[in-house]
């Protein structure tokens, strides 16, 4: 995310797969911003692996919420899915 010196807003940067689903999930209303802003909510960070194919993060998302966010290959992100939010996605 970056924000847009002309708007003042945040637009999402990177490669046409993140830019993708970063404008998906705040199509359907799920924050990627909150939480993240302030490191000091860092939980856990795991990074990138050639082995994992994905990142994972995990930071305080309100005071006893816990959020963990991966990215990765979305073959590896898939089979680790195990809960659909709408069939229709």
């Amino acid at each position: 995310m970056a924000i847009n010196d002309e708007t003042a807003k945040y637009v999402a940067v990177g490669s046409p797969l993140e830019v993708g689903m970063i404008e998906w999930l705040f199509l359907h209303r799920v924050s990627v911003i909150e939480g993240l802003q302030n490191r000091s909510d860092l939980q856990l960070l795991i990074p990138f692996s050639s082995v994992r194919k994905r990142m994972t993060v995990a930071y305080m998302h309100t005071q006893d919420t816990v959020r963990v966010v991966s990215k990765g290959a979305p073959e590896e992100i898939i089979r680790l899915c195990k809960k659909q939010l709408n069939k229709n996605c």
